[in-house]
């Protein structure tokens, strides 16, 4: 759940470049969520992200597109 806040977060005020980061206390597990600049597609507001998860000692990171539904949602994009 702090994973996906911090996300969101990202997504909707997040300065391009700049990380966002979360920490799960009980797990121990954190990350940051990296932002890129928003963008128009296809009538709907976009932003590419980076989001780096630490576990252990094991660094996991992601990289994808997320777009601004008409309700107000942010959807992963293929």
């Amino acid at each position: 759940r702090l994973a996906y806040a911090a996300e969101l977060e990202a997504l909707d005020n997040g300065e391009s470049g700049a990380p966002v980061p979360w920490k799960n206390m009980a797990s121990g597990r954190y990350g940051n969520i990296v932002p890129g600049p928003a963008y128009a597609r296809q009538g709907a507001t976009c932003r590419g992200f980076q989001h780096a998860v630490t576990i252990g000692r094991q660094i996991e990171i992601a990289r994808g597109t997320a777009c601004r539904t008409p309700d107000g949602q942010w959807t992963a994009q293929g």
